[in-house]
């Protein structure tokens, strides 16, 4: 079963190889267009670099914010090189400024287009700061103000200066006062004052498409858990296993796709059941009668194929939670406690279907002076998406 989960993950790491880059361009300082293949990350925070090759066969090349003023892939993410002033100001409970005003820092970053016009919406981010910039192709990009702040140890505040300073910049009939009184520093809401904007003027633009959101699936499993337990004593010179066996295993998942890297990552819970019986009534009587609900935590990622085909790599830490159940070896009953393991596992997706090999680490059963018991398996994880 180890070799089979070994060919998983093999394949999965050449189909990463063949499906990251994708067409796209960059411009270097002298002015000159570049068409290439990008590296497309789905960045969440904006880069300071990215990786590129002129083709599929060639080594990638990293290409730096120092010697490439902007680049872009085919109807995706559109980031340009400025030096601006980004405000620093924490927006967490615990650090928050009594100052109104920004705390700006002068910076050479990536700004992303979120709308691309004669008048555009720019944004960045990094780690828990997210600033949005007005950009007039007159003039450098402007921060549009949004901060939260100490009016006293236990009012908070808000300097809602960006409303003023989308009121001044977007002149149309069609907006008014009334657009910026309520408007909220989110990108789609701002998106939609531009546009708004942009049908008064009759103003070509182009709008790249938010951030996924998080999504919430929630699936059935089904499967054959191959399992096994050992016990040991050095003390006494006893190592005896159950060896691997068979039996039906069944659950539910529910998964969370997170919002960023085009959806390639997923955080996901496996509640199953798991169920071994052996009895050996030989010279040293060994009765294993197992039953336990294991609990999987852990991350996914996604490698796109051909849609609508995946594979996929999963790892994390399960629970186990045993119930009625007996472990005997010479007549001696030990109490089954629970445990925890260590698991990975690589699969296939079609569509609301997928199949998935998980191998788990064993999983300690008992707490005996000079005794150790240990629960592995090796599963077979079918499962079918509800939602």
């Amino acid at each position: 079963m180890r070799k089979y989960l070994l060919f998983f993950v093999l394949i999965g790491y050449q189909a990463i190889a063949q499906i990251e880059f994708v067409p796209g361009f960059y411009i270097d300082n002298n002015g000159v267009r570049t068409n290439c293949l990008i590296r497309d990350e789905g960045w969440r925070n904006n880069p300071t670099s990215f990786q590129y090759k002129q083709s599929p066969d060639q080594q990638s090349t990293t290409a730096t914010i120092e010697r490439v003023s902007k680049f872009g892939v085919d109807q995706g993410d559109l980031y340009e090189r400025f030096t601006v002033k980004i405000d620093q100001s924490s927006k967490n409970i615990n650090a928050l400024s009594k100052e109104k005003q920004p705390e700006f820092k002068e910076m050479t970053v990536f700004l992303k287009y979120v709308t691309e016009a004669d008048i555009s919406l720019l944004s960045y981010e990094a780690g828990d700061h997210v600033r949005f910039f007005v950009y007039n192709k007159n003039s450098a990009p402007e921060q549009l103000i949004f901060k939260d702040y100490l009016l006293d140890p236990s009012t908070i505040a808000q300097n809602n200066y960006f409303r003023q300073q989308l009121y001044t910049s977007l002149k149309s009939a069609r907006l008014t006062q009334k657009d910026f009184e309520h408007l909220q520093y989110k990108q789609q809401d701002l998106v939609r004052v531009f546009e708004k904007y942009y049908a008064d003027n009759g103003s070509a633009h182009t709008v790249t498409k938010e951030t996924s959101k998080t999504a919430i699936h929630l699936a059935v499993t089904g499967g054959v858990n191959f399992s096994g337990v050992r016990l040991v004593n050095d003390a006494q010179n006893v190592d005896i296993s159950t060896g691997m066996h068979a039996s039906p295993g069944f659950g539910f998942e529910v998964e969370s796709i997170l919002p960023y890297n085009h959806g390639k990552w997923a955080i996901f819970a496996n509640p199953n059941y798991h169920y071994l019986k052996y009895e050996e009534t030989s010279v040293n009587p060994f009765i294993v009668d197992y039953k336990a609900v294991n609990i999987p935590i852990g991350v996914r990622h996604y490698m796109f194929l051909k849609n609508p085909s995946r594979l996929f790599l999963t790892g994390g830490y399960a629970l186990g939670f045993s119930f009625s159940s007996a472990l005997q070896y010479r007549g001696f009953k030990f109490d089954v406690s629970k445990g925890g393991n260590l698991f990975f596992g690589a699969g296939y997706n079609y569509g609301k279907y997928a199949i998935e090999v998980r191998y788990n680490t064993m999983q300690s059963m008992i707490v005996y002076s000079f005794w150790d018991a240990g629960y592995g398996a090796v599963q077979l994880v079918a499962s079918y998406k509800l939602f």
